[in-house]
């Protein structure tokens, strides 16, 4: 009977081994999971501000941007790229619209190609901005005379198809800084004169008083521009601060060296 003693014996511990062997240390198959981080932006900024206030927009991204491309039309025209952005930028804005009418769009990638979009929409108040409400031009050099000379002195398409540009500083979105100046408005032209008013009440033109308006006007010929400020210089500025003292309806910009007189019509708050 021994023999088969020993053989039940080895039976034994070559089924301990198999147990042994099958706990030991699992391959790389039975890990969990390990999932990529998610590549995303997040924004930090106020939800509120007043025409014309800078303001600052933080951008955090969870892993490095490789790129960031702002956007003010949602990227169909309007767009600034800047490439190696780190993890975090700050970029600078102002608005002019109120209410909630304002809208930057952010579309950020990573060096793996992972896009991310988001959007910043301020509140926007009025604050002690100055709205302007009409615009009326009295007086011009070359107004009643013959500006298109293809045309007869009897004929009324003789005269100026007139309209006017208004510009105001701009923020450079980099640092912050309030300077240079950018296009805000263009009129309708006014075929032939026309009347020389233009009533603006829905178009929203707010500014900050201590900004320079800036102002152009021009004959549109179809195919070219006429300037009618006799330039240069091409525009002439003027600041609404100087009136804060009276805060009169009625803002005369004057220049009788070109004939120029310009009237606007504006509301202070």
């Amino acid at each position: 009977m021994k023999p088969i003693y020993l053989m039940k014996n080895n039976f034994f511990y070559f089924v301990i081994f198999i147990l042994l062997a099958s706990c030991g240390p699992s391959d790389d198959s039975m890990d969990p999971e390990v999932v990529p981080e998610d590549f995303n932006i997040q924004l930090s900024a106020t939800n509120t501000a007043v025409v014309d206030e800078v303001v600052p927009v933080m951008i955090n991204s969870s892993k490095p941007m490789a790129s960031l491309t702002i956007s003010f039309d949602n990227f169909q025209t309007s767009t600034t790229a800047f490439s190696d952005q780190g993890s975090s930028q700050t970029r600078f804005f102002k608005f002019d619209k109120l209410g909630m009418n304002s809208t930057v769009y952010f579309r950020a990638k990573d060096e793996d190609g992972n896009e991310f979009d988001t959007t910043y929409t301020p509140n926007i108040s009025r604050g002690n901005s100055v709205k302007i409400n009409q615009i009326k031009i009295n007086s011009f050099a070359g107004i009643d005379t013959t500006l298109d000379p293809e045309f007869p002195e009897t004929d009324p398409n003789r005269l100026a198809d007139v309209f006017f540009v208004l510009l105001k500083p701009g923020v450079d979105i980099r640092n912050g800084d309030v300077n240079g100046a950018n296009e805000w408005y263009r009129s309708p032209v006014k075929q032939n004169q026309g009347d020389l008013t233009w009533d603006l009440t829905n178009a929203e033109l707010y500014i900050n008083p201590e900004f320079r308006i800036l102002y152009t006007m021009a004959d549109d010929d179809g195919n070219f521009v006429q300037d009618l400020m006799q330039a240069p210089p091409f525009e002439r500025e003027f600041r609404l601060s100087d009136f804060a003292d009276t805060r009169p309806s009625e803002v005369t910009l004057s220049v009788p060296s070109i004939d120029l007189e310009v009237v606007f019509t504006v509301d202070w708050n």
